[in-house]
């Protein structure tokens, strides 16, 4: 299941930080929320590691969707790339 709440995320990365294994974060959510979910009742050791290592460098657990435009380098080598290209062509509008 793609939805994990934050309640579930918090909990695993909590468990996994006082334990340091995946093992007991499966056993200790399944006796937290149940095993009512089915295959999915516990996320993957995947998941559970992308969210410790998200929490430990960001402090977060959920998935911060960025807005605003993206950053521009400028680098000396594609200004003058777009500078001659500028000069070559009158038709062009900078």
């Amino acid at each position: 299941m793609s939805n994990w709440t934050i309640q579930h995320r918090v909990f695993a990365v909590d468990s996994y930080t006082k334990h340091e294994g995946v093992v007991h974060v499966h056993r200790s959510f399944r006796q937290r929320f149940g095993d009512n979910r089915g295959r999915e009742s516990v996320s993957t050791r995947k998941t559970i590691l992308s969210w410790v290592n998200k929490w430990r460098e960001s402090g977060l657990v959920c998935n911060v969707k960025r807005t605003g435009l993206m950053k521009t380098i400028h680098i000396p080598e594609s200004i003058e790339r777009v500078r001659t290209a500028l000069q070559q062509s009158l038709t062009r509008s900078a």
